[in-house]
């Protein structure tokens, strides 16, 4: 089973996922029913965790402010990953998405970031054992495979790799247009975007 994942977070690197606040989760998967599911939660950062930043730079990019996350019922980090773990469980082990040799596939656009802040960011909460029973530690890239498409020649590589770039591939509009559509960004609609854009690009892969 492949679910998508997003995190909006304090910093822009990998590198800084146990120095930088995550600050927001989203995540989307389609069933086996043709219903598709998705999840999202604004994280508050914990004042009393000393070092966690929150860089100008993310804060340009996902709009982050205390007051602005208290009006969007923002929740403690351990609430959200909590509640993450418990979306997974609803959907896919009540639902008869499990079987007991499989454990969920995640894919994320540049997918070393948003995995080394979901980590960090588990273990700091004491539910990285909880949550590896259910998630593979084998990360998918749409990221990387809309590079290896570019590389190839079969997709534009024009304007980059952004998860703005699959987007306006995929959809046939300018880059511009989605940029000017989406705003700020968002875990829930990042997300989504990376989910549609791997099935795409998966089925790219199969023409």
């Amino acid at each position: 089973m492949i679910a998508s994942f997003d995190a909006e977070t304090g910093g822009a690197g990998e590198l800084e996922c146990t120095t930088h606040a995550l600050l927001s989760i989203g995540a989307a998967v389609d069933l086996q029913d043709g219903t598709r599911r998705t999840f999202h939660t604004y994280v508050l950062p914990d004042p009393g965790i000393m070092g966690l930043i929150i860089s100008d730079g993310a804060v340009a990019v996902n709009g982050y402010s205390p007051d602005l996350w208290r009006e969007k019922e923002a929740v403690s980090e351990r609430e959200a990953l909590q509640r993450l773990i418990n979306w997974i469980i609803l959907w896919w082990v009540n639902r008869g998405e499990w079987a007991s040799d499989q454990k969920v596939t995640l894919v994320a656009h540049n997918a070393g970031h948003d995995r080394g802040f979901l980590t960090a960011a588990l273990a700091r909460c004491g539910l990285l054992d909880e949550w590896e029973s259910l998630v593979s530690r084998r990360w998918r890239c749409s990221c990387a495979l809309l590079g290896a498409l570019q590389d190839a020649g079969r997709l534009s590589a024009e304007h980059g790799a952004s998860l703005d770039n699959l987007t306006a591939l995929r959809t046939g509009t300018d880059i511009e247009t989605v940029k000017a559509r989406r705003g700020i960004h968002t875990a829930d609609m990042d997300a989504i975007q990376c989910l549609d854009g791997y099935h795409w690009m998966l089925g790219l892969l199969k023409s």
